[in-house]
């Protein structure tokens, strides 16, 4: 056996223990959870256990069911393209269970949607112009013209207020457009 080869599994087996003391740590944390009704577990399928000790954990350290449902499918995409960096969309689909366009979406090099790059132009508009203000249609200046300036002829400019109104972003004020600044998560 070369050298290289006796490295890598080293280190192969260094990462195994490191993970296997850290799940002992975690269900040893999550078995004094105040959340979980009992204390043996046995009974229960792997995967229905695995599941009872995130709850129990989420539940202790106040984690949103949402954030930790999007953290761990952008984990579970990493880690297979980290493992097997040949593996195509396709793949990775069938092997973790999220569409293909959503392992697309988990990228770390994706692109801000159509929406998002028009709220960044209209958040730096009430910058330079010190207004929460828009005006919807108009030459230049306008939610029109930076609709038209980011998504011309992907969206509308109406399709993208109602997407920015219904994150909360956008005010409908008759014939402009209230921009809320502080709606950032």
């Amino acid at each position: 056996m070369k050298f290289n080869e006796m490295k890598n599994n080293t280190d192969k087996e260094t990462t195994e223990c490191t993970n296997l003391k850290l799940l002992s740590e975690f269900k040893q944390k999550v078995l004094q959870s105040k959340y979980l009704a009992t204390k043996s577990d046995e009974k229960l399928p792997t995967d229905e256990t695995i599941a009872k000790f995130v709850a129990a954990f989420c539940l202790e350290n106040n984690i949103k069911a949402e954030k930790f449902t999007a953290l761990f499918r952008y984990q579970l995409v990493d880690i297979l393209k980290k493992a097997e960096p040949e593996l195509p969309n396709v793949q990775i689909s069938a092997r973790t269970g999220i569409n293909r366009r959503g392992i697309t979406s988990l990228s770390k090099t994706t692109r801000p949607t159509k929406d998002m790059l028009v709220l960044s132009y209209l958040k730096n508009h009430c910058r330079i112009h010190n207004t929460t203000h828009i005006l919807k249609h108009g030459h230049c200046n306008s939610f029109e013209s930076y609709c038209k300036l980011s998504a011309n002829g992907t969206l509308t400019s109406t399709s993208i207020a109602n997407e920015l109104m219904r994150l909360g972003y956008l005010i409908d004020k008759g014939s402009r457009y209230q921009i809320i600044l502080n709606n950032d998560d």
